[in-house]
């Protein structure tokens, strides 16, 4: 798995929203931290916890190398976890989490045993996956931002400083306190040609567009990821009725710097799932001379169908090949040969489940 990616030319936005009892957090680089409630209940004055609706928004994806299909070096995320607020004890500062399932992607609750009581479980992270979130839309970052979101009973500062869970900075006069939210972001990038430059290999000259085509020493990786559980870019969220007069409980925040950039190379045959035609399902190509012709085929389907296979067919139900769907929903083989040969261009090759036709390209 890759190292943590550092952003080329992207500034994230984050999303922010104030009700009253919350102040907006902090603009994060990486992960927005939205917050929806019940307007006019200021959490510190509350008899009991009130609930509350946390979004998470990643505002880009990660980084990779720049090439013709993708000149900004970005690629979709399609994992997010993101971690629980916790006090230098161990303890959980959130009362209850839970998840708020929506359309289009999935989350889990990982959970550990609780410090004050090992015969119960408490949620550590969640995980929201099986979606892909574009990096880029029509030149803007961050306007494609989904919100994951959690509901939780968020805790009263007088319980916090009665609990004595200690703050980093701040005074018991203080009437606001700051929780970490440390984020992993993935961005599944199998089959896209992604590489990341071996030490003893030349990076792209300052002014190049594009990162050089990946050698035999450099690693080609499935896995993309943003780490912000580092110091400086974790993001936060503050509770209470001040944005300035606050104490920060800093029990799960991050002691770790950033890893160092990496260089990046491309590794030719890599596609981006968005760019096949026929609304990014499939895609015919035949290249090739006479005699040694080849035929690509790649398609885009859904992670659920990860291991269906498929067939590639032509009009008179030729089998030019099959493969199977992959753990992130995509398919791409190459078909040598006679099959291929005889192949004419412009031939309208067809994409099989079973006796269903699920899309049509032109070779």
């Amino acid at each position: 798995m890759a190292t943590r990616r550092t952003l080329r030319a992207l500034v994230a936005t984050a999303l922010t929203g104030t009700f009253l009892a919350i102040a907006a957090p902090e603009a994060q680089a990486h992960v927005g931290v939205y917050v929806a409630g019940m307007s006019g209940v200021a959490i510190d004055t509350t008899t009991t916890n009130a609930t509350y609706l946390v979004g998470f928004a990643p505002g880009h994806g990660c980084s990779g190398p720049r090439t013709t299909a993708n000149p900004d070096g970005v690629y979709e995320t399609t994992s997010l976890e993101v971690f629980m607020p916790r006090a230098a004890n161990g303890a959980f500062i959130l009362p209850e989490v839970r998840v708020i399932h929506g359309l289009g992607y999935d989350a889990t609750l990982k959970t550990v045993a609780d410090p004050a009581n090992a015969a119960l479980k408490r949620v550590n992270s969640i995980v929201f996956d099986n979606f892909r979130l574009q990096a880029i839309n029509g030149g803007y970052t961050a306007r494609d931002a989904q919100l994951f979101t959690i509901a939780v009973k968020l805790p009263k500062i007088a319980d916090i400083k009665s609990a004595n869970y200690g703050y980093a900075s701040g005074s018991a006069a203080s009437l606001g306190e700051k929780v970490y939210f440390p984020t992993m972001q993935y961005c599944d990038v199998t089959d896209q040609g992604v590489g990341v430059l071996a030490s003893s290999s030349t990076p792209a000259a300052i002014g190049a567009t594009v990162d050089p085509v990946c050698n035999a020493n450099d690693k080609i990786e499935d896995t993309l990821f943003d780490d912000w559980t580092t110091v400086g870019s974790t993001p936060s969220l503050v509770i209470g009725t001040s944005t300035s007069n606050v104490f920060e409980t800093t029990g799960n925040v991050p002691t770790k710097t950033a890893a160092a950039a990496e260089s990046f190379c491309n590794k030719p045959g890599g596609f981006n799932p968005r760019d096949l035609p026929l609304a990014g399902k499939f895609s015919a190509k035949l290249s090739g001379k006479k005699g040694a012709k080849v035929l690509t085929l790649r398609a885009t389907d859904t992670a659920l169908n990860a291991g269906r296979t498929y067939k590639f067919v032509t009009p008179k139900g030729t089998i030019l090949g099959s493969a199977k769907v992959k753990s992130n929903g995509t398919i791409s083989i190459s078909v040598k040969g006679g099959v291929a040969n005889r192949l004419a261009a412009g031939t309208n090759v067809r994409l099989v489940w079973g006796k269903k036709v699920l899309a049509t390209d032109a070779a």
